[in-house]
């Protein structure tokens, strides 16, 4: 059961990973891109292989194609505004965890598969504004909450106890915590580097 199930109304999430996918733009630009031209090919191939796939994607593609219009235009102006409870976001989230283990995807959709390694668990923003007000109609009233630590709270996947660590640096980024003890300390060449992942660049050396 803690395993999470889905039948007990215990779900598993990554504490740590609380945006998901939207924290690496670099590559949620690459994918939305051209979201609009390869995205029908692509649910042609899907269809084929796991139609259950796609009719739980296609509830959202409207709203993806929405999400793709915001990011877009927020990549013209340099300035993202996103509503994290909003439709168009959770759908971008529940769109990347749907087909995280679909080969066909993956391989045809530039960017996907690397949002997918933030999405091992869906995040946590997911779970609370989507999944458990859906299933659980009484949430406003309150839920039950446990907490537990590496190897418990993480996926078991690790050969060794350092892949247990949480060292992903777009997740660490999200916490003041490990901004003040890590950004701070770090060296120009390593801030350049961080800014290159996430798809924006510095006007200078000290930025």
């Amino acid at each position: 059961m803690i395993m999470g199930n889905g039948v007990a109304n215990i779900f598993r999430a990554d504490a740590t990973n609380h945006f998901g996918p939207i924290i690496d733009i670099k590559n949620t630009v690459r994918l939305l891109g051209g979201f609009e031209k390869t995205w029908d090919g692509v649910k042609s191939r899907i269809r084929t292989a796991r139609a259950d796939v796609i009719e739980e994607i296609e509830e959202i593609e409207d709203y993806m194609y929405d999400f793709t219009e915001i990011i877009l235009k927020g990549l013209e102006s340099k300035a993202f505004e996103i509503n994290v409870s909003s439709m168009e976001f959770l759908s971008f989230i529940r769109f990347v965890y749907s087909l995280r283990n679909l080969d066909i995807a993956l391989s045809r959709l530039p960017g996907l598969r690397e949002l997918t390694k933030l999405i091992e668990f869906p995040p946590i923003v997911y779970l609370l504004k989507k999944m458990w007000s859906r299933r659980n109609k009484e949430i406003r009233r309150g839920f039950d909450l446990i907490l537990t630590n590496p190897p418990m709270g993480r996926a078991g996947r690790g050969r060794t106890r350092e892949e247990l660590l949480i060292d992903d640096k777009h997740i660490l980024a999200q916490y003041a915590l490990a901004q003040n003890k890590w950004i701070y300390s770090m060296t120009q060449r390593e801030l350049r580097e961080i800014a290159r992942r996430l798809g924006v660049r510095a006007s200078s050396e000290k930025q």
